[in-house]
């Protein structure tokens, strides 16, 4: 109801010389003038609108997707920066590991030989 009498206000105000005036004073050029005189006509609005959602919601999923992955990218070089000792320490145990397997193995031969 209020979006119907808004329309038809607005289509007098445009059949009216003083709107005409009024895009004339404007410092556009005339087609840019008849655009905006395009995209105000209450027929036009609606489109328009649904444009300007439209392209304002596919805006904010690749800002919301940009952050989540510049969040991501930060965060997994954070983690392996702090891991990067742990990986040191988990080498360095794997290599004792493997030392005292071989040397275990060495005492059962030993054991073995004696008994």
């Amino acid at each position: 109801m209020i979006l119907d009498i808004l329309k038809s206000a607005f289509q007098k105000l445009m059949k009216t010389r003083t709107a005409k005036a009024f895009l004339r004073q404007l410092p556009i050029e005339e087609d840019t003038a008849g655009r905006l005189a395009w995209l105000l006509n209450p027929n036009n609005l609606k489109l328009v609108g649904i444009v300007i959602l439209g392209v304002v919601g596919i805006i904010a999923l690749v800002r919301h997707a940009w952050q989540k992955y510049t969040y991501r990218s930060a965060m997994a070089g954070e983690i392996k920066k702090q891991l990067e000792p742990l990986y040191d320490k988990l080498e360095t145990l794997e290599e004792q590991n493997e030392e005292l397997k071989r040397q275990n193995e060495e005492l059962l031969e030993r054991v073995g030989e004696l008994g």
